[in-house]
């Protein structure tokens, strides 16, 4: 302790211009943080405006563009209402539970994706049983005309090709009397809708995807094709996993500057080195990883008289990522009395308000 007081000694004679300099400081570091903060607000607002009024750039054209060989679909940033307008010109359709569903968890749509996708396949081969050599019953049906002569294999081949309606199945068969020589060819076209719901309050999210197989049935009034439902999918198995930006993602980054309110309770010894109990409180405007620098007052609990201001330096903790309301400093005091002509030492701890 006597070191600390010899050097407050020592610069006691500049304390007026620390303080004052330090007053200067912190109020042209608390102006240009809110001018940052507000600069970053404003930006992201506008960007915010730009993109949702569709002008964007080309790197931002491209991520919204299709590119099929990457798997990606076409993509329109859409505000609330027009999204859930969009969804509704799409006649996607809802089961009764799954609309109870939503309103019990107070959840509104926040994307959705209609996409068309062709499968086409062709299987090669198999095995083919032939059974015959039964009696026709009066019962069954008549044999088509075409089968009005005896066929002999070694002379002649017996080819089979059936193709359903709708052209989705075809199976042919040039020798039905070979093995092994089938060809079943499939030609479908699906719609995999899949929608992505969020809480109104809240970030917890949930999907709904549903499979259809579909058929092109005309036209829609804007010219895009119109599809018919023929089958539809169950989901077997789904994970559904997401990633939330957090709330302050749209508002400016807390910096090393800033305003932050202090209690402190501290002990400091007057000029006839008795200890005092001081209470203080103040601000800090500058933390950096967990040191901090800021102007208090300080009233002495013994002696209102002996109250004073001055600057100090603290320390707050970190614990698992989260800031402790608690942190210890020290600091230089100088009496309202007699200001910059006495001064004290200080060492307590702080209490922050945020």
């Amino acid at each position: 302790m006597p070191v600390f007081i010899e050097a407050i000694k020592k610069i006691a004679p500049y304390f007026k211009y620390i303080v004052f300099g330090t007053a200067i400081v912190a109020l042209l570091f608390i102006w240009k943080s809110k001018s940052n903060q507000l600069t970053q607000l404003e930006q992201a607002m506008a960007l915010y405006k730009r993109q949702m009024s569709g002008q964007l750039t080309d790197k931002e054209k491209e991520l919204q563009s299709a590119h099929i060989e990457l798997g990606l679909s076409a993509s329109k940033l859409m505000e609330q209402k027009a999204l859930a307008r969009a969804f509704e010109q799409d006649k996607i359709k809802t089961s009764a539970e799954f609309e109870t569903f939503k309103k019990k968890h107070n959840l509104e749509l926040e994307s959705y994706q209609k996409t068309i996708a062709s499968l086409k396949q062709q299987i090669n081969g198999g095995t083919t049983v032939v059974s015959g050599g039964e009696p026709r019953l009066p019962g069954d049906p008549r044999p088509d005309p075409q089968f009005n002569k005896p066929i002999d294999p070694q002379v002649s081949k017996l080819a089979y090709d059936w193709k359903s309606e709708d052209g989705r199945f075809e199976l042919q068969d040039p020798d039905v009397f070979v093995h092994n020589n089938e060809t079943f060819k499939l030609q479908q076209n699906f719609r995999i809708t899949g929608e992505v719901y969020r809480e109104k309050a809240g970030f917890l999210k949930t999907q709904r995807l549903t499979v259809e197989e579909v058929l092109p049935d005309g036209t829609n009034p804007d010219g895009t094709v119109k599809y018919k439902t023929v089958a539809s999918a169950n989901v077997v198995d789904s994970h559904f996993n997401y990633t939330e930006r957090a709330p302050d993602s749209w508002v400016p980054k807390k910096s090393v500057f800033g305003v932050w309110g202090i209690i402190s309770g501290s002990f400091s010894l007057n000029n006839g080195l008795n200890p005092r109990f001081m209470l203080g409180t103040g601000i800090e405007f500058l933390q950096w990883r967990g040191l901090g620098v800021g102007l208090q007052l300080y009233f002495d609990t013994s002696q209102w008289k002996e109250s004073g201001f001055g600057v100090s330096l603290s320390y707050r903790p970190t614990i698992k990522g989260t800031k402790l309301n608690l942190g210890v400093n020290i600091g230089i005091a100088t009496q309202f009395q007699q200001p910059f002509q006495s001064y004290i030492p200080i060492l307590g701890l702080n209490f922050y308000l945020w």
